[in-house]
């Protein structure tokens, strides 16, 4: 059984890159080579050109990185990387004064997993960052999405760092802690403190980390904040909540999305939205967000999201339990955060799956927004809502340089929006 489990890590890997590897190549081959007639009249001259010119590039970028980060991970695990950061993630807990060699001991655990779990983000942020500055400041750049500054990257960075060890490093403790402490419950109580801190961050993250990143102002008085409260005030929704989100600091691409719970909810229009739509098609789209939060999506996935995650930390009490999966990656011992690590390894292929289930339930939410939006819309404004909204989608799409249409494979594995061919068709035909 000892093998089984390293075996199943390194298929995952390598499964997975070639999944992926098929994903880009059905791509590239499924692009067309004149506009959909259903977008005959949203390029520019010169635009359609530019985003087959501009997928060919993402499709060669994602060859490249898939090739070298693949292989990088599968060498390291292959040659016993995970046994060696754990190793030497026990040796500094020990020369910090704590047992770090001795898993049955809580506190040198924690200590020794922290390390642990640090060593391995160092590692993953240096095979990441040339990839990401190639893709900001070059790919990004050459079709003229990026406006991140060098200075905007890396406080992102810093940020992003000092908020995983503010936030991160006190949930690893106390899971750690659970699987000392709670005996044969303890995946029940690493399930409650890890489910307990996913609320309480989608409770505050809107209000308190996101602002961190980006500035939200409150929507200005004027034509489009009438419309809106007006659309609104025939929902039953407080618009106290809608924000523009200064976006255009980091790129030109326009988006919108509502995040939160309760009191806590934000609805966020990227400033490069408001540039870019007309009025009408602004309160499409808020329309359409609006349809999220009404029809209960965002609470709806959380208990999805709490019950699939309960399933998993069962899983995961038995497999810490296993002296094989420590073994199977060279782990001496059985300390937690090294078992977390391999679990996750090893369940790769299971979680593949949950991600294709979360997306085929996200593009029937986002169905349904697009139908309460078109539906509440028209009566709300004296506006033609399907309309509207298909104008939206598609300047988001020409704009964005997004593909229209991409093969079956890619929307099942990996979109959680449906294609805006598959939208546009479905306006109209509920117009109709």
């Amino acid at each position: 059984m000892e093998h089984v489990y390293l075996a199943v890590a390194l298929a995952a890997i390598a499964g997975g890159f070639f999944l992926e590897s098929m994903v880009r190549r059905a791509t590239m081959h499924s692009l067309p080579a004149v506009p959909p007639k259903e977008l005959d009249d949203s390029y520019a001259p010169g635009e359609f050109s530019r985003f087959i010119h501009y997928t060919r590039a993402r499709l060669h970028f994602g060859n490249v990185q898939g090739v070298i980060t693949s292989g990088a991970i599968f060498l390291f695990i292959a040659l016993g990387g995970i046994g060696l950061a754990d190793f030497w993630a026990a040796s500094i807990a020990t020369s910090l004064g704590f047992d770090g060699f001795n898993a049955a001991s809580m506190s040198g655990d924690i200590v020794r997993g922290l390390i642990f779990l640090v060593i391995l983000a160092v590692l993953s942020a240096a095979l990441g960052l040339p990839f990401t500055l190639y893709d900001t400041f070059v790919l990004e750049e050459r079709y003229g999405f990026n406006r991140t500054t060098w200075k905007t990257f890396l406080l992102d960075r810093i940020k992003g760092a000092i908020l995983t060890a503010l936030l991160g490093g006190p949930l690893i403790a106390l899971v750690i802690a659970a699987f000392h402490l709670a005996g044969s419950w303890a995946w029940l109580a690493g399930w409650a403190v890890a489910s307990a801190f996913s609320l309480l961050m989608l409770w505050l993250g809107p209000s308190l980390l996101l602002p961190l990143f980006n500035k939200f102002e409150p929507l200005e008085e004027g034509e489009l904040r009438s419309d809106i409260e007006k659309y609104c005030s025939a929902q039953n929704v407080d618009v106290t909540g809608v924000f523009v989100m200064d976006g255009s600091r980091r790129s030109s691409r326009s988006n919108a999305f509502v995040t939160g719970l309760g009191s806590k909810k934000r609805i966020a229009l990227f400033d490069t939205l408001m540039e870019s739509l007309q009025t009408n098609e602004i309160v499409a789209v808020l329309a359409h967000e609006v349809g999220h939060y009404t029809l209960g999506h965002i609470p709806r996935t959380v208990a999805l999201s709490l019950i699939r995650n309960a399933a998993l930390f069962f899983l995961l009490g038995l497999a810490l339990a296993d002296p094989d999966l420590y073994a199977s990656f060279g782990v001496t011992g059985m300390p937690v955060a090294a078992g977390l690590v391999c679990f996750g390894l090893v369940i790769a292929p299971l979680s593949y799956v949950l991600g294709v289930v979360d997306n085929a339930l996200s593009r029937k939410h986002e169905r349904q927004a697009d139908a309460y939006a078109a539906r509440t819309l028209g009566k709300a404004l004296n506006i033609d809502a399907g309309a509207s909204l298909a104008g939206a989608l598609k300047k988001l799409t020409t704009d964005n340089l997004a593909n229209p249409s991409p093969p079956r494979i890619a929307v099942v594995l990996h979109h959680s929006h449906p294609p805006l061919l598959e939208r546009i068709r479905s306006l109209r035909s509920q117009a109709a």
